[in-house]
């Protein structure tokens, strides 16, 4: 930062311990929480009764490092091992198959198990989406907002690199890191495009298999 903001930080830091026992507790969950007032009301009706507070506890947690392994290239016990013998402590999810959660991981982009194609970094709901297409190999597929590219991965390795993939994206730079992500993978039967999904392409009309 600028030069002296380390006392201003220390400065606000004192002053903060010194006052502590004097400021009024949070009453709203809005405040308690930092979310929104029209988020906590749209969750508030949304949720079962009694579940509101949990939820945003559970929202502010920091997520877990999961990955999911690329059964292109290996399978989950190796990667397992394998991860384990570059000092990453890594279990099995307890709902997803083929998806690990790891610890200990520093900068994964590190890892040579990373740089070989052996695994992607995806939250296991992301990847729901996908399984519920129920992909087969040789199948037409459309993800129509790909970036960063986690849906496009799962459906490719789905579909056993075979068949094809259509990945959009509004932004071409975001297009680069799909492409760059899918040759790390070993995935080469996903193309991307620059296109944006509110725009009709007559071409695809009734073409695919299965939209994302």
């Amino acid at each position: 930062g600028p030069p002296g903001c380390e006392k201003l930080v220390n400065a606000v830091l004192r002053n903060a311990a010194r006052s502590k026992d004097t400021l009024a507790r949070p009453t709203s969950f809005e405040d308690k929480y930092s979310h929104p007032a029209e988020l906590v009301a749209l969750l508030k009706t949304a949720l079962p009764k009694g579940t509101l507070e949990s939820v945003l506890q559970a929202d502010n947690q920091a997520p877990e490092t999961v990955i999911q392994v690329n059964t292109l290239k290996t399978d989950q016990e190796a990667l397992k091992k394998r991860l384990e013998g570059e000092g990453v402590t890594a279990r099995p999810h307890k709902w997803m198959e083929n998806c690990l959660v790891l610890s200990g991981t520093g900068s994964l982009e590190q890892l040579p198990s990373f740089r070989e194609g052996l695994y992607y970094v995806q939250d296991p709901a992301s990847k729901l989406n996908v399984l519920c297409g129920e992909l087969k190999p040789g199948m037409e597929v459309l993800d129509c907002c790909a970036a960063p590219g986690g849906k496009s991965f799962a459906a490719a390795i789905a579909m056993q690199n075979s068949g094809s993939l259509t990945s959009c994206d509004i932004h071409p730079h975001k297009l680069q890191l799909i492409e760059r992500g899918a040759a790390r993978l070993g995935i080469s039967i996903l193309q991307t495009r620059l296109q944006d999904a509110s725009k009709p392409v007559p071409e695809w009309e009734s073409a695919m298999d299965i939209v994302l």
